[in-house]
Order: C-alpha cells, then sequence, then structure tokens
C-alpha cells in the first residue's frame, strides 16, 4: 500500500487543497492535464478505496462525530450515504478530498478537446489490455470487433466498481460508458473507453441553446408561427374586431426590434398608443384585457424575430443534417436520388424543398428540424392516406355479404386473411355487373353495396375534376388560363424571359444554359395548351360534357387482357356492332398528344381493320395502368382511351371486383392528383422545366442540371408507380421468375428475420407509454382498437393488397392483375403467410400504430401547451408537425375525441371534426409507421433497383444510344437483371437512413435502449432459425455470435450484408480469408467459382445456378447428390417448419439412389 500512496495519492490537508482547487483550475487543461484525469477518472476511485482502507481500516471509531451536522448546509450533503461511514475527522476530510479531486478530473475532461480525449485514451491500460483480446498482430482495423468485445468485457467491472467507490458516478454514466465502450472501442480498435461526461461543458451548453431555442418556439403563438418571415403579415390591432384601425404592420420600419421589446410591456405599450395614435383610432378600447392580450402579441412578435434572425444564419435548412457519417464514402457512396439532391451544393434550398414535398419520407433529419422548420409531408406519404378509403369500402362491402350470407364477417376477413375469400370475390364481380348490366333487378342489398363504389368513385372525380384530370369545361378553362399565364406574364412569363435574354448583346454561359432550357420549357408548354385547347374544342353537348354515357356512374376500367386474348372473336364482334352504330371518336395522337372528335368509316372492312388495331393495342399496350381512364364512363382526359364504350357493353372483358379496382385506382391516381395539387396543377415535366429553369439562372451547370432533370423526373416515376415503360418485355418477365424463385425459395424463414422491428419501436418512441401500452393491450379493448389506426392512415394492409414481400424485395411488377410463373395474388400471399412474414409485420405494425399514436398526441399536446423538451419538439418537426399542426390535434383532446386511458392515448380520429387536424395526424402516423417497420421508399434505394440506368450521353453516343426524350443528356436503359442483384436489399436500403443515420444525426429516441434491443432480438431470431440445429449456434465464437446479432439487428444492415457477401465471394475465388479466421462466413463455402460469379448478381441467380447444378449431376449419373440439390431449392422447401424433414428426406432418397 505504500507504493500505491507514494505514486498516486499524496494526502493534502483538506482546506488548503479546496484553496488550490479554487485557484488553480485551468478552464483550458493541457494534453497533460487531460491524460491525468483520464487515467484518475477511471481507476483512482479504485486505488482511494484501497488507500483509505488500509489507512483507517484498523482505526477506531470516534463517537463524538455526527457526519451529518459536519456536512449539513454544505456541498457535501448530497454525498452523505458515502461519507457516513467516516470513523474521524481525518477520515471525513479525505473522503472530500476524493470527491473533490473526483470532480475536478470531470470537470477537466468536459473542457478538453475531443482530440485531446482521444488520444491520452492510447494510454489507458484497459485499451492496452484489450487489444490482445483482439490479437496484437492483426492490426487495428482487422481487431476492432474483437477490441470493442474486449473494451466492453473489461469496462464492466471498472463500471461496477465505480458505482461502488466514486460518490460523483451516476448509474446513466455507467450505462453510457459500457455502450460506448462496444461502439467506440470497436470503431477505433482500442483507442479509447469513453467517459460519460466528456465534453460536458460543450453538450450542457448546447442543450441549453437548444432549450432556450424551444422556449421561443413554444411561446410563439401558431398564427405568427406561420407567417414567420412575413413580417407584412404580420399585422397587430387593439383588437380583434376586424376594423383595424390600428394595423401594426411589422415590416414598418418605425417596429425596430428594440421596440417591439418594449411594446411587450402593457404599461410601456399605453404610453406608446397613447403618444401615436387619436382617440379616434383607438375608439375607448384601452381596455386592461385587450392591452394585455395586444402586449402578448408583441411578446411572440419579438420571439418571432428571434426565430426570424437564427433561421437567417440557418442558410441550408433543407440539407440532410450532416455529420462525419453522412459526409463520408461510406453513405455518400450507397447515392439514390434523395441523397444526390440533398448534398449537392449547386442546388438551391426552393428545389430542394420541392424534391422533399414530392418523395421525403421523414426518415433522415435535416438541418432546419433543429431550427424550427417542419418537414412538410410529401405526396408520397399524402397519397397513402387514401388507401383508407378504399379499405372503408371493403370493409362495408364485406358486412354487406355477411348479411346476404347470413354468416357475418368471419373473423380473419377483419384480420385481412383472405381464406375461403372466393365466393365473397365472385359477389362482388356479380353485383357489379349486374349493376351496370340489370340495374333495374338489384336487391336492396345489392344497391348498397353499389352505393358503396358509387360513392368512392364519386369522390374520386370530384377530385379530378378540381385538378383538371377530367375534363369538364371549367377544368380545362383553368388549366389554359394557367398555361397562357406562364407563357406571357410581362413579369414572370417564360416568353417574358426569353427575350430579356435574347435581346441580349452579349450571353455569358450561365445565360445560355437558362435561355436553352428556357425554350425546352416554352415548347412543353404550348405543347399542353394546344393539347388542352384542342380538347376543350372536342367537347360535345352544350355543357360540355359527353352524353352518350350519362346514365352510367363514374367507374374505372382495367382490360382483362388474358380474356380479351382467350375470346377474342367474341369481343371483336361487340366491337364491330358499337363501331357501326357509333362512328364519332375521340381520337388521340400520341405525336401530337392532342385529341380530336372525328367521325369515322361505317365500312365493314374498315371497321374490321380498326377493331383489330384497337384489340392489338389493348393487349400490347406497354403499363396495363395507361388503360385507366378515371371515369371511363365519361369521355374524359386525364388518359384518353383506346375504346370509347360503355362499360354496360363490354363488363365481361374488364376487371369486375370492385375492390380489385378501387386498390389499384387508388395506387395510381392519389399520387398524381396529389402532385397537381402541390406543384400548381401543372404537368410533371412543366414542374420540372420551371426548376432546371430556376437552376440554370442561379448558375448551375448543365452537367448538374441534366442530373436533377433525371433524379427528379424518375422520383416522379417511383411516387406515381409508372417507372417501368415496358412491362411486356423478355427481361421483365425473365426477372420476375427468377425473383419468385428466389422469393419461394430463400425467404421460408423471413418473418423470424423481423423481431428487430420491435427494437426499432423501443428506439423511436418513450418507454414508459410503450410498457403501457403492453399491459393495457391485454385488458383494454379500447387500445386494441387504437392499433387500427394504423389501417385509417393507409398502413397495416399489407395482407389485404398482397404485397408484404416489398418489405424485403424489389418488385418491379407489382401488377395485381399479373402473376408470372407464381401467381403473385395467389402463391405468394400464402407463402408470405407461411413464413411469418405477413403476420409479424401486421403484428409490429400494430405496435408500432398503438405507439406512434400516443407519441404523436402526446407531444402536440406539449408543444401545443408551450412545455415540449426540444428532443420531442424537432421530432415532430421531422415528422411534420409545427406548434399550429399541433394546437389542432391538441383541440381534439380538449374536444373530448381524444381519450386518455392512464396515460396513454387513444386517438379515435374517425370521430375527430376536424378534418385538417385529422389529415395531419394520419399522415404522421403514416411516416411513423414506415419509419419503423422498414420497407424501402423511393427516397431510399439507388435508381438501378428499378432496373433502370441512365447512361451519359458522352459515352452512351459511343454506345450507340439515343437520349431520352424526358431526360436530356442521358440515354435511359431498362432492363429488368440490372436489377436483380439487388432484390433483397429493400429492407437494408431502408435500414441505412431510418436506422443507421437516424442514430448518426442523434435524432433517436432511446439509442442504448434500441441499440441493445436490437441486438437482443437479432440473437433471439437466430436462435429461433435455428432452433432444430442448436449445435451451429454452440459451435460459433463470442465474436461471431454478436456480429452475425449485429447484422440480424439493421443498425447497419446494409453495410453488415456487404461484409459477409464479400467473404462469401472471396472463399468462393479460393481467395484468402478476409477476417484472418476473426470471423466466420454464414455459411460454408468452398472454392466454387460458379458460385463467385453468381452471388453478387442476387438471389435469383443463384437459385438458379443451384436447380442447374443439380440438374447437370443429375444428367451425369451424379443421382443421389442431384436430387438433393434439386428437392433442397425447390419453392417452399426451405419454409421453417418443413425445412429439416425436406432436407431429411433429400438425403434419404440420395442415399437410396447413390
Amino acid at each position: 500500500m505504500k507504493n500505491i500512496n507514494e505514486r498516486f495519492y499524496t494526502p493534502t490537508p483538506t482546506l488548503q487543497y479546496h484553496k488550490g482547487y479554487q485557484q488553480d483550475y485551468n478552464a483550458n487543461p493541457t494534453w497533460t492535464d487531460t491524460l491525468n484525469a483520464n487515467l484518475g477518472y477511471q481507476y483512482k476511485s479504485f486505488l482511494n478505496a484501497m488507500y483509505l482502507e488500509s489507512k483507517y481500516g484498523d482505526v477506531a471509531v470516534d463517537d463524538s462525530l455526527s457526519v451529518i451536522n459536519e456536512i449539513k448546509g454544505t456541498e457535501y450533503e448530497q454525498y452523505y450515504n458515502d461519507l457516513k461511514d467516516a470513523k474521524n475527522m481525518d477520515h471525513l476530510n479525505d473522503m472530500k478530498v476524493q470527491i473533490d479531486k473526483m470532480k475536478q478530473r470531470r470537470e477537466i475532461l468536459s473542457n478538453s478537446s475531443i482530440w485531446a480525449q482521444l488520444t491520452t485514451g492510447l494510454f489507458d491500460p484497459l485499451n492496452l489490455v484489450a487489444l490482445p483480446f483482439g490479437g496484437p498482430t492483426l492490426g487495428i482495423a482487422r481487431s476492432a470487433f474483437r477490441v470493442g468485445l474486449g473494451v466492453t468485457a473489461t469496462q464492466a467491472p471498472i463500471e461496477v466498481g465505480r458505482q461502488l467507490f466514486d460518490p460523483t458516478a451516476t448509474k446513466t454514466e455507467s450505462a453510457l460508458n459500457l455502450g460506448a465502450a462496444f461502439f467506440v472501442g470497436g470503431t477505433l480498435g482500442g483507442l479509447q473507453s469513453v467517459a460519460g461526461n466528456v465534453r460536458a461543458n460543450t453538450i450542457n451548453k448546447t442543450i441549453a441553446e437548444i432549450d432556450e431555442f424551444t422556449k421561443i418556439v413554444n411561446s410563439v403563438d401558431p398564427d405568427q408561427s406561420a407567417k414567420i418571415g412575413q413580417r407584412a403579415d404580420r399585422v397587430y390591432d387593439i383588437t380583434d374586431d376586424g376594423l383595424q384601425s390600428l394595423s401594426m404592420r411589422m415590416n414598418e420600419t418605425r417596429f425596430t426590434d428594440e421596440l417591439v421589446e418594449e411594446l411587450s410591456d402593457p404599461d410601456k405599450l399605453v404610453a406608446y398608443l397613447k403618444k401615436n395614435y387619436t382617440e379616434k383610432q383607438l375608439r375607448n378600447n384601452l381596455t386592461k384585457k385587450n392591452v394585455s392580450a395586444l402586449a402578448k402579441k408583441f411578446e411572440g412578435e419579438a420571439q418571432v424575430r428571434k426565430l426570424e434572425k437564427a433561421n437567417g444564419e440557418m442558410k441550408n435548412p433543407y440539407n440532410l443534417a450532416e455529420n462525419i457519417f453522412t459526409r463520408s464514402w461510406f453513405y455518400r457512396g450507397v447515392t439514390n436520388p434523395y441523397k444526390r439532391v440533398l448534398q449537392n451544393k449547386e442546388y438551391s434550398q426552393e428545389t430542394k424543398l420541392d424534391l422533399i414535398k414530392l418523395i421525403g419520407d421523414h426518415g433522415t433529419a435535416l438541418e432546419g428540424n433543429f431550427m424550427g422548420y417542419k418537414m412538410p409531408h410529401s405526396i408520397y406519404i399524402k397519397a397513402s392516406e387514401y388507401e383508407s378509403e378504399w379499405v372503408k369500402a371493403h370493409d362495408q362491402l364485406l358486412e354487406i355479404y355477411g348479411e346476404i350470407t347470413g354468416k357475418g364477417v368471419p373473423v380473419e376477413s377483419k384480420m385481412d386473411y383472405n381464406f375461403g375469400r372466393k365466393r365473397y370475390d365472385q359477389w362482388l364481380e356479380d353485383t357489379w355487373k349486374k349493376s351496370v348490366t340489370d340495374n333495374a333487378n338489384m336487391t336492396p342489398l345489392e344497391n348498397k353495396a353499389k352505393d358503396v363504389w358509387n360513392k368512392f368513385f364519386k369522390q374520386w372525380e370530384d377530385r379530378l375534376a378540381e385538378t383538371g384530370h377530367l375534363a369538364t369545361d371549367a377544368s380545362l378553362r383553368r388549366r389554359i388560363d394557367k398555361l397562357r399565364y406562364d407563357l406571357t406574364d410581362p413579369k414572370d412569363g417564360v416568353i417574358t424571359r426569353i427575350n430579356e435574354l435574347e435581346n441580349m448583346k452579349k450571353r455569358n454561359a450561365v445565360q445560355r444554359n437558362e435561355l436553352e432550357e428556357l425554350i425546352i420549357l416554352r415548347d412543353r408548354i404550348r405543347r399542353e395548351l394546344r393539347q388542352e385547347e384542342n380538347a376543350l374544342k372536342s367537347k360535345l353537348g352544350e355543357d360540355g360534357e359527353r352524353k352518350v354515357f350519362k346514365d352510367e356512374n363514374f367507374f374505372a376500367r382495367f382490360w382483362n387482357k388474358q380474356k380479351i386474348i382467350e375470346q377474342r372473336e367474341q369481343f371483336k364482334e361487340i366491337l364491330m356492332t358499337w363501331f357501326q352504330e357509333n362512328p364519332n371518336a375521340f381520337v388521340y395522337n400520341k405525336k401530337t398528344k392532342t385529341v380530336s372528335s372525328t367521325e369515322l368509316s361505317r365500312n365493314p372492312d374498315e371497321i374490321s381493320k380498326r377493331v383489330d388495331e384497337v384489340i392489338n393495342m389493348l393487349i400490347d399496350e406497354g403499363d396495363p395502368f395507361n388503360q385507366i381512364s378515371y371515369g371511363y364512363n365519361k369521355s374524359k382526359h386525364f388518359r384518353h382511351r383506346l375504346l370509347d364504350i360503355p362499360n354496360s357493353k363490354v363488363s365481361e372483358f374488364i376487371i369486375a371486383n370492385p375492390v380489385q379496382v378501387m386498390m389499384t385506382y387508388t395506387n395510381r391516381t392519389a399520387a398524381q392528383y396529389e402532385f397537381y395539387k402541390t406543384f400548381g396543377y401543372q404537368d410533371p415535366e412543366i414542374v420540372i422545366g420551371k426548376i432546371i429553369a430556376r437552376e440554370a439562372k442561379n448558375g448551375v451547370g448543365k452537367k448538374s442540371l441534366d442530373a436533377l432533370r433525371r433524379d427528379f423526373l424518375h422520383s416522379y416515376d417511383r411516387v406515381a408507380g409508372i417507372v417501368i415503360q415496358n412491362p411486356e418485355s423478355l427481361s421483365l418477365k425473365t426477372a420476375q421468375i427468377l425473383k419468385d424463385l428466389a422469393t419461394l425459395n430463400y425467404l421460408g424463414s423471413a418473418g423470424f428475420s423481423t423481431l428487430p422491428d420491435a427494437a426499432t419501436v423501443l428506439m423511436q418512441n418513450e418507454l414508459a407509454p410503450l410498457f403501457k401500452q403492453m399491459f393495457q393491450v391485454l385488458s383494454n379493448n379500447k387500445v386494441r382498437m387504437n392499433a387500427m389506426e394504423g389501417r385509417l392512415c393507409g398502413e397495416m394492409l399489407e395482407i389485404l393488397k398482397g404485397d408484404v414481400h416489398l418489405r424485403l424485395q424489389e418488385d418491379m411488377l407489382n401488377n395485381p392483375f399479373q402473376g408470372t410463373l407464381f401467381d403473385t395474388t395467389k402463391v405468394k400471399n400464402i407463402f408470405f403467410q407461411l413464413n411469418l412474414l405477413a403476420p409479424m409485420t401486421r403484428t409490429f405494425k400494430m405496435m408500432s400504430s398503438m405507439a406512434n399514436s400516443h407519441t404523436i398526441i402526446d407531444y402536440s399536446i406539449k408543444l401545443a401547451n408551450g412545455n415540449a423538451t426540444a428532443k420531442e419538439t424537432q421530432w415532430l418537426l421531422r415528422m411534420g408537425i409545427d406548434r399550429k399542426d399541433a394546437s389542432k390535434i391538441n383541440n381534439m383532446r380538449k374536444k373530448g375525441f381524444i381519450e386518455d386511458s392512464d396515460g396513454f392515448y387513444l386517438a379515435n380520429s374517425d370521430a375527430w371534426d376536424d378534418l385538417e387536424a385529422t389529415k395531419i395526424f394520419r399522415r404522421t402516423m403514416n411516416a411513423g409507421i414506415k419509419n419503423t417497420v422498414l420497407m424501402g421508399s423511393p427516397a431510399d434505394k439507388p435508381l438501378i433497383t428499378d432496373g433502370v440506368v441512365y447512361v451519359p450521353m458522352r459515352i452512351g453516343r459511343f454506345m450507340g444510344l439515343t437520349e431520352d426524350r424526358r431526360v436530356r443528356g442521358y440515354a435511359r436503359v431498362e432492363n429488368a437483371i440490372l436489377g436483380l442483384p439487388f432484390q433483397f436489399y429493400s429492407y437494408s436500403f431502408a435500414a441505412l437512413n431510418k436506422i443507421t443515420t437516424l442514430y448518426s444525426q442523434g435524432a433517436v429516441t432511446n439509442r442504448l435502449v434500441g441499440i441493445g434491443a436490437s441486438m437482443a432480438l437479432g440473437y433471439m431470431s437466430l436462435m429461433i432459425k435455428y432452433r432444430n440445429n442448436p449445435y451451429i449456434l454452440d459451435d460459433m465464437s463470442l465474436e461471431d455470435k454478436m456480429l452475425r446479432s449485429f447484422d440480424t439487428s439493421g443498425l447497419a444492415a446494409l453495410y453488415s450484408d456487404m461484409y459477409y457477401t464479400s467473404i462469401q465471394t472471396s472463399l468462393a475465388l479460393g481467395g484468402p480469408d478476409l477476417t484472418m479466421g476473426l470471423v466466420s462466413p454464414k455459411f460454408p463455402q468452398e472454392k466454387d467459382y460458379i458460385d463467385a460469379a453468381t452471388a453478387p448478381l442476387g438471389a435469383g441467380v443463384s437459385v438458379t445456378t443451384d436447380l442447374a447444378r443439380g440438374a447437370a449431376k443429375f444428367i451425369t449419373g451424379d443421382y443421389g447428390e442431384g436430387t438433393k440439390e434439386f428437392l433442397a431449392n425447390l419453392p417452399g422447401a426451405r419454409l421453417w417448419f418443413i425445412k429439416d424433414q425436406v432436407n431429411d428426406m433429400s438425403r434419404a432418397i440420395a442415399g437410396r439412389m447413390d
């Protein structure tokens, strides 16, 4: 103990030390100070405890010492439990010194630079002990993971000891140290174990600034906050009677910041009003109530101006919130349109906001979210809310069918499972056909059913008439006026600006670029204008409406191509009769994109030829959704159909299931409708043309302009569901077959892989209400019903829609009317119920629905009442809710629609009487669920995942490629085979943004809980997968178990997957073990060049190769192995409940055939 005393601990009289501590404190510690503080922080508490035990262990207790009296009223009173065992006054003073020095070390660390903390960590014995754990000869990079484990293993007892011996330590600090020890220790290869209070002063200052900002946001009136940056619109008066007697407009120069601050004082406000306004203007309104209210407005005005000042300093609110990770090539290398635009320094904030409005999914934080900017709900999010309409219609139709059968609605149907739905579907088809062919004989319940889908389509008829998609006389005139304004307005018109540029004697490169883009935009607007004018001229009837089909209701038409092919002659006979009786037709010219009414020939031979042309076009038409008429029973303008005939005449040749039609119609129409509403009722190519012209004027180069056009238009195509231009191509059909094979083979246990979704719910929501939810859901039916909010916002529909597979894989076709080798709507639906992906996804979305519903309401109430924390405010802003929106939601609580169930809020949004509040809530709900139960969104995925690449023309011209008509500067290559390598990457791309990036941005609610739960659930999923082969886990090293759990957790899904793929490929090539024995591959891998070549090409190619290998072995006489390999790769062979039996059977068969 003497050596310890001399080396580490030099006793000093307590009072002397206190003076020195106060006088010698250095706010700018040296590197040596930091080293000593770091070592002392880690180990001095233990050494001090040992020293005190050796010094006072055998000393008799001084009964006259009253510790509580000695420390009462001093700073040591809070440490009574640690000081109470002092045996005498000297012992007490030494214990005080210990506390003071530990506090001093924390202060030094808090004021040390990050670099000093990192480098001094090299000398921490803890890390030196941990390095051999990873192997001293492996090098820092390769031993990172083992070092992380080693540091964590050695840090754990350190933290336990700290809790026992350091009075100033907290449990939170130790928890943070343990978490940081693994992740930072692993990342830096054992450079440091991070102290819990590192940079405490900086953090505290930041928190103080954020808290101050939050107070400002909370103190601002919602109406004022909605007018930030618009001082001319902020007008205050002595009363709110609308007479505007004072009209104090805040953009007047007299209202300086100093004056505004002064006028927030009621007394000073009265003095100012009496001095500057007449009695007539004041109109005896200087009552205490009025003055107080006006002073409050000026108080809010002062806060608004602080926000405006802060926002003025925030030059890039719509950039991604950046950090080391988002600036790294790891992040930027996984490129997609959303990242490219938001991280491009050339593009304006206005353009970045336009893309956010199109495809933003609230998955990553923006810089502006931390400074009061909310992320708007995008078209991608808004379109989802319309899903609830067809779902409600479906539920109502199920109820009606239950009445007809007298059996009610089956339980499985209430849960969206389609077991035994064949009769229901047939009833739907029969009832719809009867409604258009034999309406007079409809029963009351059949008429009730007809009213359901008629109501649905009437809503859409009104909406599309509003945006001009349906060619009413009024909508066409409105669009024509808008296009003419865009062209010829004296101030902002395209032609006006073109004339200005053309009249310049000399134009620089920027002006030449702008002129070129404006000419393209002008020509596009002119084409659109001609189309609208021709459509208006071609209207028949005085009311501007087609009169032919006035007896029929608005209903979407989708041709049943297979039925047309099978019964072509019967279909042709119907068309021959129709064309003979109705020679007038609207003719759509694809080249000029114009429509005109023309009387066609009645000659039978001419009609027969025309009918054959129409049938061939119907069959060969690329995207079947291009046949949507958006009101096929009337001649409408959104998509001029190839065949203008009443549905009643061709009811046997169109999709007759109203639910299927409503679902598909919503999926393709909602996004286009919202786009027109968001961007001023204009065509996407005109919108992007304006954006490009604006950026050209700002000096953006041609290469970047072309890239912006590509990214924006492709993003629109994704949202609108029209990326694939040729769904009849051989490459698409081939790719879909390969994907189906891989899906039905490799995803037999996919449901278990979704377990970490529960951790994502935990990391994004507060723990207390989540635990309340878990307990109440067992006993409170209202809490269970609250889960249905997810259904109302357009989520939890995967089972009903049959697209749960999109969670894990890319599906380029996703056509509800067309399967490939394996019918999408039948085999896949059954398969994803059997592999548990569908029920597990629904369960976790129910959890997320309940949690997000509470969180949105809870945070909104706090924000509306002015007591939301900084993190709560930022979360709401990221999810699209500001204080004005929050107040609307809070009003629903005040009105009694929202129920408080023991601290857990139940939304009951279906009863809300504020449509705007309902939309805000449901859109945020939709975004919240999308960000917890993950699936790749348009903002997550690289372009190539769609099977589309854009080749720059500087390269394409040497390849004989032609420049794309829409995307200038690029040749568009569409080949579905290109997307095969990314089949199962949908979740990984989503996790990169919504988990990995969000963690790096510090925008996760419960970081440590989320990490721990993700790792634990990741390991649990492994245990379940290997439940029948426990030896697999038993044989794994600790490192392998941790890495495999990390891989399954989704915390870095994309990178860990690439890591394991590289290991497998290297071994297949016969190359070195990239991990030097540190990590085992997921599967045993021998040298095999075919495996090496096919692995990067995707699961579809791999499973086909395996089947071909089995066939080859069989042909060459190796019947046993060939049969074994073939059976193992059959669809469904790897389903979790039959996988082992299939393996046993294949081995038995192989044994008998050898």
